[in-house]
């Protein structure tokens, strides 16, 4: 994860279904800094950040991740995204895609910037 920055979630998943993102004001992302184990990116109207922590070769959590408070009026879509992005714990790069998983479930995809 390199100072990776990934941006337009290919699949926002659900029970296997990919939700609709196509209506969100910002595009759902992350920007990884591993010198600083911190994040930073969108949620789709609120900025999101906090420490990420890696362990083993493919274990990925962001303990504390913290989002501004902004409202807007769909928040289904972000709150979707925020569910998903505090159970990951898993990350993989396939086909050129950052994948974060829980456990085997595949829960975001993006593709980098």
């Amino acid at each position: 994860l390199d100072d990776l920055g990934v941006h337009d979630v290919i699949g926002l998943l659900q029970n296997g279904e990919t939700i609709d993102t196509t209506g969100i004001p910002k595009p759902l992302e992350f920007t990884f800094e591993q010198a600083d184990s911190q994040f930073s990116g969108s949620a789709g109207c609120n900025r999101i950040f906090g420490k990420f922590t890696l362990t083993a070769p493919d274990n990925i959590s962001f303990p504390g991740l913290a989002a501004t408070r902004m409202a807007c009026p769909d928040m289904s879509v972000e709150q979707k995204f925020l569910e998903a992005s505090n159970k990951v714990n898993k990350w993989a790069i396939r086909q050129g895609m950052l994948v974060l998983s829980q456990n085997e479930n595949a829960l975001l995809r993006f593709k980098a910037k």
